[in-house]
C-alpha cells in the first residue's frame, strides 16, 4: 500500500479507543464495601485511567455511553470527573443513546468542556470539528440528540483539508454494505467508505467489531465493562505515516 504524500513525516499518534462503560452506580454504591471488587462499570473506569497513564497514548475517545442513565446524580458525576482530573492525556467524549442530550442535564455541567480537553464532550447536533492541543490530529463528532431512524452518527461529516490525522467518532448501529432497516441511530457501510478520514471511532456494539470499508480503518471498540464483554478490552489506535499501513488497530485487555 502506498503510503498518500501527506502522511509521510506526520508525527506519529497513538489512540486509546473505548465506548460503553454504562456508568450507573449511586455515589454510596461506588464507595461500599459491597461494590468494591473487580468488573463493576466504575472500577473499569479507573482501571481505564490507570492503563491511559501508564500506557504511551496521547488521546482518549470515548464514543457513546458513558453514563447508562439519563439523570445520574451530582455526586456521582463529580466522582467520574474526579476520575478524568487524574487522566493525563486528553480526553474526547461524545453522547450515546444511553446519556443523549435530549434527555440528560449531565453534559451541559460546565466541567466538560475541560481546558485541554480534560475531557471534553461534544455537544454541537450537527457535529464539532476540534483541533487536539499540541497533536496533529483533527477530531470530529455530531452530538446524538435523540435516538431515532432520523439521526445518522456520520451524516455531515466534513472533507479533510490539511496535514493532520482525521480522526471521527459516532455512536449508532451498523448496517453493511447494501443493508437497510429501521434501526436507530444507522451507520452505513458507504458512510465509511467514502469518509476519506483515517479513522472512525465507533461505540454502541459491546464487543469489538471491525467495519473498515475500502482504505478506511472503522472500528467498534466494544465494552471493557466485565458485565457487557468479558474479555475487558479497549483498542490502541497507532496512527504512523512511515509504515506501510499508516494506521493500525489493536486489541488491549485491561486484565480484569
Amino acid at each position: 500500500m502506498n503510503i498518500p504524500y501527506s502522511q509521510k513525516n506526520r508525527q506519529s499518534v497513538t489512540i486509546l479507543h473505548t465506548a460503553d462503560f454504562h456508568l450507573t452506580q449511586s455515589t454510596e454504591d461506588v464507595i461500599s464495601d459491597d461494590n468494591a471488587g473487580l468488573g463493576d462499570a466504575f472500577t473499569t473506569f479507573k482501571l481505564l485511567v490507570d492503563a491511559a497513564n501508564h500506557l504511551p497514548v496521547d488521546l482518549v475517545l470515548i464514543s457513546g455511553d458513558l453514563f447508562d442513565v439519563y439523570h445520574p446524580s451530582r455526586e456521582f458525576i463529580s466522582l467520574v470527573l474526579d476520575e478524568f482530573s487524574r487522566l493525563c492525556p486528553p480526553a474526547i467524549i461524545i453522547p450515546g443513546n444511553h446519556d443523549c442530550l435530549g434527555d440528560t442535564e449531565t453534559f451541559k455541567m460546565s466541567d466538560w468542556s475541560g481546558k485541554g480537553m480534560h475531557p471534553y464532550v461534544i455537544t454541537h447536533p450537527l457535529g464539532e470539528t476540534l483541533e487536539v492541543p499540541g497533536l496533529p490530529v483533527i477530531v470530529w463528532g455530531r452530538a446524538m440528540v435523540q435516538h431515532t431512524p432520523l439521526f445518522e452518527p456520520l451524516k455531515g461529516l466534513p472533507s479533510r483539508n490539511r496535514g493532520a490525522w482525521y480522526v471521527a467518532m459516532g455512536h449508532g448501529f451498523y448496517y453493511g454494505q447494501g443493508e437497510s432497516g429501521y434501526r436507530a441511530s444507522p451507520i452505513y457501510a458507504y458512510q465509511i467508505r467514502n469518509a476519506n478520514w483515517d479513522y472512525l471511532a465507533l461505540g454502541h456494539a459491546h464487543f469489538h467489531t471491525d467495519v473498515s470499508q475500502g482504505t478506511v480503518k472503522a472500528a467498534y471498540s466494544g465494552s471493557p465493562v466485565p458485565m457487557w464483554n468479558s474479555n475487558a478490552e479497549v483498542l490502541l489506535i497507532e496512527l504512523d505515516g512511515r509504515r506501510n499501513e499508516p494506521v493500525s488497530v489493536n486489541i488491549f485487555s485491561l486484565g480484569i
